[in-house]
């Protein structure tokens, strides 16, 4: 029973990390200064905060940042006072001009057929279709 016992907290201790230790040689001591310098020498991404990260992004992808914010403000301006403009985008998968980049066709139908845009289609059409009841 006693043996039982103690193999029980000898393996308890074990599981913890208490009790049984490797030797550690004195060339593998890390000084705080060993430990910075293979901080620096690790890959940059790893131990760079986000907003350096993103302010790197930004350097690198500013051109393309700034063109999807003009698109996307230009489609929510169209979409607020030009509804039925939308409606002459064709339904395919539309390439971006001056690279080799796809619009697929469901973002195109999710732009195109929003209710302010349909509304706007029968608010047009309606007369026409008045006429010929």
């Amino acid at each position: 029973m006693l043996v039982k016992a103690s193999h029980s907290v000898l393996t308890s201790l074990l599981a913890a990390g208490i009790g049984v230790s490797t030797p550690v040689l004195p060339n593998q001591i890390q000084t705080p200064a060993s430990i910075s310098n293979s901080l620096s020498s690790s890959p940059v991404g790893v131990i760079q905060p986000l907003r350096d990260r993103l302010e790197q992004l930004w350097q690198d992808q500013q051109v393309s940042f700034i063109l999807a914010g003009l698109i996307g403000s230009s489609y929510l301006w169209v979409l607020w006072s030009k509804p039925i403009w939308l409606l002459k985008i064709p339904s395919t998968d539309i390439s971006m001009p001056w690279t080799t980049w796809t619009v697929p066709l469901g973002l195109v139908r999710a732009l195109k057929y929003r209710n302010r845009v349909l509304d706007a289609w029968v608010k047009r059409h309606w007369p026409v279709a008045y006429m010929h009841l």
